[in-house]
């Protein structure tokens, strides 16, 4: 994961007065095709270590992660818009604290 590419997304979410502390992490994976086909091997990688992980919060399936990542890629295809980001379901975060998602 690029971290300079994390900074400047996370820089731009506050721009746009956007909270993402209910988000222990941004990764970015770029990936630039120099060839006829693109390899997705980086991304298909990172994916597969955010699913395992489980530090903060239950395993996710496939499929919230494929939907999360295609919310995200609309939102980011063209002018950013407010993006409703309640569509995150709570049993999906795990609370050790006082979350500053929940409030729990």
């Amino acid at each position: 994961p690029d971290k300079f590419a994390e900074t400047m997304i996370s820089h731009q979410f506050r721009n746009k007065k956007q909270n993402i502390e209910a988000f222990s992490s941004i990764e970015y994976v770029g990936i630039q095709t120099h060839h006829r086909y693109t390899d997705f091997t980086s991304l298909r990688t990172e994916v597969q270590k955010q699913l395992d992980n489980t530090e903060l919060r239950l395993a996710r399936s496939p499929a919230v992660v494929y939907d999360r990542l295609k919310i995200i890629n609309d939102a980011f295809s063209g002018e950013l818009e407010i993006v409703n980001y309640a569509r995150s379901p709570n049993q999906y975060f795990i609370c050790n604290a006082e979350c500053k998602s929940c409030h729990q």
